[in-house]
């Protein structure tokens, strides 16, 4: 009985494995379906297959992006003989099947017959008559045959004379017809044959089954596998740190920069999420929704993210109602903004929806002396004992309920030296990040400020927590601005000014004149681009905006004024031929230098002077 086929790894990570071929179909790749599965982060999900075509065995790329090697030569589907060496990815695997080495050896044309079968006796054919011999040719007389194996090891000399000779047929005579047309022949044959092929397969598998090689696997492979298994058990930033020593190893590992992003998306949900638990906790249910839309739609917490939201929607939307009745005196727009807000969460809440109406009407709104009822629960929830307020915070209160105090500005309170600032506005940076952002070194500086919110109360924790999540704002915001400067001059500026307006919140604009220089310069070049275009009145308000920012026009402006001086003398040339053509060289002169200069005075003349259907160039 033939043995079956069988795949030898002899090289890459799963070194030293065998698999036996004893499907009808055997799926080999990296996906955890497959029949076989590989360890190597090279080889694709579904890489090849190898189909059992009867006694042979053919392999089949399934358009993998690395290809198959069938000994060194690119294959889409090849038959395999005993010994091939296979290799897809970093994986070289030999195949192994007696059998199809048996009958790639044997001679074309040769088959074994099942059963012997004894020779026939041979009939010796009469001699020609003597007359047709030549003269003194000798005279042959057949040998009777006594045996069918006497016939056949001793022929007579009358059928060797008479049957086909190598000269007239190319073909051997005589007893080399057959090398094997006796039992004992066969025998010898055939067991030689049998004990040649149990002779190399104990050679084979004290090689490679038996030998057991130690399985050595690279350094970038065991960093993928470790931060699988951290990513499978939770452990993102440890995941993270495995997956981007993989990409310094590998760059152009694909999976490792996927799972890379799934680790920054689930770290950033999870502490998004435990945020918001922590202000459902403190009943501070608006911040709680802040934090639960931060949780990207691919996380695995989305679904419980968006439950959390639906729970604690209805007391959000109470408590923004009950801001904007103290915001009302101070802060009208932002009372309106929390409104708005209110009825997004909820929009069955008939007092945002009151004060809306109050709005519209033209009514003031007034800070109310009751607070409004809080939603009504089953069950009544536990209501902690406030902790005792500090004294700014106390006379704020006490401003809201008495209006006479309500414009009385306290002094600020000296804030400690180890302490993070929080100015209303926002959170700013403090501690041992505040050198680390003024270097720039925005991630860094994220670092530092969660590494100091772990020892921090809750309500500072919080703060700190969210002045974490904007400095990592800023820096893609930065790093977005920077890759757009030469492509996208109008996209970066924008990013910057965005910028400029993150710094003043977290930095109290420690940055600004970095980033208003940035943005004079992109001002100036995205200027000359549209000068280069035509587009004479965008090139004109960004040069304003260049030499606003500090930067200057970059000589945009004496380019814009000789510009005119040419549009003004087009228009002159063309005035009595086509007086429509003219105006409207001068209107475009109008637009792109300032009313102080003189070709804006010549121009405005002319086009009160042209006659015709005149139009006021204010309406531009």
């Amino acid at each position: 009985m033939a043995l079956p086929g069988a795949l030898n790894v002899i090289g890459g990570n799963d070194r030293g494995k065998r698999f036996d071929l004893k499907l009808q179909e055997t799926r080999i790749g990296r996906g955890a379906d497959q029949d076989i599965v590989l360890s190597d982060i090279a080889v694709s999900r579904r890489h090849v297959t190898i189909h059992m075509e009867g006694q042979r065995f053919r392999i089949k790329d399934l358009g993998s992006g690395n290809g198959t090697l069938v000994n060194g030569q690119r294959m889409d589907s090849h038959v395999l003989v005993d010994g091939d060496h296979i290799e897809i990815g970093q994986t070289v695997m030999r195949f192994e099947h007696a059998s199809s080495r048996a009958a790639e050896a044997a001679p074309p044309g040769f088959a074994p017959s099942p059963a012997y079968v004894p020779p026939q006796p041979v009939r010796a054919m009469p001699p020609a008559p003597s007359a047709q011999l030549p003269s003194g040719a000798p005279s042959y007389e057949p040998m009777p045959s006594e045996t069918p194996s006497d016939a056949i090891s001793s022929p007579s000399p009358s059928l060797s004379m008479r049957t086909a000779t190598p000269f007239n047929t190319g073909q051997r005579s005589g007893p080399l017809v057959n090398p094997i047309d006796t039992p004992l022949k066969r025998a010898l044959v055939f067991g030689g044959m049998g004990l040649l092929s149990i002779i190399g397969l104990i050679i084979i598998l004290s090689r490679t089954v038996l030998a057991r090689p130690p399985v050595v696997a690279s350094e970038a492979e065991e960093l993928y596998k470790q931060g699988l298994r951290l990513f499978s058990a939770g452990d993102y930033e440890g995941a993270k740190i495995s997956f981007a020593e993989t990409i310094t190893q590998v760059p152009d590992s694909p999976d490792a920069k996927r799972y890379a992003r799934l680790c920054d998306t689930e770290i950033h949900a999870r502490g998004a999420f435990k945020n918001a638990e922590r202000s459902v906790g403190a009943h501070r249910y608006l911040e709680a929704i802040k934090s639960l839309d931060q949780v990207d739609s691919s996380s695995l917490l989305h679904d419980q993210a968006a439950q959390l939201r639906r729970d604690n929607a209805a007391r959000a939307s109470a408590e923004a109602v009950d801001e904007a009745r103290r915001m009302a005196s101070e802060d009208p727009e932002t009372a309106r903004g929390r409104l708005g807000q209110a009825i997004e969460l909820d929009p069955s809440n008939e007092d945002a929806r009151a004060m809306v109406a109050k709005l519209k009407s033209g009514a003031p709104l007034v800070a109310s002396k009751e607070p409004a009822p809080a939603p009504v629960d089953k069950e009544p929830p536990v209501v902690d004992k406030p902790p005792k307020p500090e004294r700014p915070k106390k006379g704020r209160e006490h401003a809201d309920r008495d209006p006479e105090l309500a414009t009385v500005k306290l002094p600020p309170q000296p804030v400690k030296k180890d302490a993070t600032p929080v100015p209303a506005g926002g959170g700013a940076v403090g501690g041992s990040a505040m050198a680390l952002y003024k270097a720039k070194d925005f991630a860094a500086a994220e670092k530092a400020m969660r590494q100091e919110s772990v020892s921090q109360p809750q309500k500072q924790f919080q703060k700190t927590i969210e002045t974490a999540n904007q400095i990592r704002q800023l820096k893609q915001v930065v790093d977005r601005a920077s890759g757009e400067e030469g492509t996208k001059p109008d996209l970066a500026i924008k990013d910057y000014e965005e910028a400029l307006a993150l710094d003043a919140k977290l930095g109290h604009g420690m940055h600004a004149a970095f980033f208003k220089g940035k943005v004079g310069k992109l001002q100036q070049s995205f200027g000359l681009q549209a000068f280069g275009q035509g587009k004479f009145d965008v090139a004109f308000a960004a040069a304003k905006e260049a030499a606003r920012s500090g930067a200057g026009d970059g000589g945009l402006m004496k380019q814009l004024e000789n510009k005119a001086a040419d549009l003004v003398q087009k228009g002159q040339a063309v005035q009595k031929s086509n007086v429509v053509q003219a105006k409207q060289y001068w209107r475009t002169v109008i637009k792109m230098v300032p009313n102080t200069s003189a070709n804006y005075a010549k121009a405005y003349q002319l086009l009160n002077n042209a006659g015709g259907p005149h139009r006021d160039e204010d309406e531009d």
